[in-house]
């Protein structure tokens, strides 16, 4: 019996003193190389197909898009900005102006 207890004691010694070389000597070195395993972008090689609707319409395609957003209740000269901005988003500077229009805290200039 007393040899169990020695062994079971050497056996929990060994393990604590390898939980202790990890947590202390090796942490530096396996922190990195587990961010570096969250840390991985994964390129899409094939483009996606379209989503098409009953009729065949397409709801989703793949392709690039850019959104050009503003919040309205921050926009000091409404018509200004909308001169500024109308050609860039492809909208008359009316249509961007009544977009901005209204205190709400979301606009989508470009659709």
């Amino acid at each position: 019996m007393r040899y169990l207890s020695i062994g079971t004691l050497v056996v929990l010694a060994v393990f604590g003193a390898r939980a202790g070389w990890i947590a202390t000597v090796q942490a530096g070195e396996l922190t990195d190389k587990a961010r570096a395993q969250h840390e991985v972008i994964h390129e899409v090689q094939a483009p996606r197909g379209a989503i098409v609707s009953a009729d065949g319409r397409e709801l989703a395609v793949d392709k690039h898009m850019t959104a050009v957003t503003a919040t309205p209740y921050l926009v000091k000269d409404k018509q200004g900005t909308a001169d500024k901005i109308a050609t860039a988003v492809e909208l008359s500077p009316d249509e961007v102006a009544r977009r901005l229009q209204g205190d709400g805290g979301y606009a989508m200039l470009n659709t």
